[in-house]
């Protein structure tokens, strides 16, 4: 059973809007104990704010921000287990802006800068670590890329052109607990879409 608390206001102004909510979010917690079993071990708890702002600037500026600011909390744990959840970071932010140009009648250029707060790898607390958990250190990933809409023939298409971690920043992803992925690195990836 989950339970989750939100309150929040939105803002409209003539650009766009401005969200900003308080939550409050409670569900049973699952995972390794201090014998090594993978099973109940308390409840996890999210606590924070999160809070979105898009708007056009001008004709050709759009920028959509967002951001979780949370305290992520295992209560009622057992003993041997640790009081931050594995893999949820406390901050996460991302920021998308777009700007439509004139060249090719709407050439666009897009980024993306994202920031993944640090998390914990694994639910048990290390000797080693002074009886600490485990913590992956937060990163910033950038995005850069090219939008094109046009025609050919009569058919509506469009072209998508992103690099992605431009500046191949390497991290890595928290899966479950104790399990990890490497995060993508940077890549290139090209999109071309038509309506039919």
């Amino acid at each position: 059973r989950s339970t989750q608390y939100e309150a929040g206001v939105r803002w409209k102004f003539p650009a766009g809007q401005l969200v900003v909510n308080a939550f409050q979010i409670t569900k049973p917690y699952f995972s390794f104990d201090a014998n090594r079993d993978f099973t109940r071990v308390g409840q996890v708890r999210h606590r924070g704010v999160e809070a979105s702002l898009n708007g056009h600037f001008g004709k050709r500026l759009q920028v959509l921000l967002g951001a979780v600011a949370m305290q992520p909390r295992v209560i009622d744990r057992l003993p041997g287990v640790g009081e931050r959840p594995a893999g949820t970071p406390s901050l996460f932010a991302r920021m998308d802006v777009n700007y439509r140009t004139d060249i090719f009648g709407g050439l666009t250029p897009i980024a993306t800068l994202s920031y993944t707060g640090k998390r914990a790898v694994s639910s048990r607390p290390l000797a080693t670590l002074g009886d600490r958990q485990l913590m992956v250190p937060g990163y910033a990933t950038l995005d850069l890329g090219l939008r094109q809409s046009f025609k050919l023939g009569s058919v509506p298409m469009s072209f998508r052109l992103l690099v992605w971690n431009v500046f191949d920043a390497a991290s890595w992803k928290v899966v479950a607990a104790n399990t990890m992925m490497i995060e993508e690195r940077r890549r290139l990836n090209l999109t071309v879409t038509a309506d039919f």
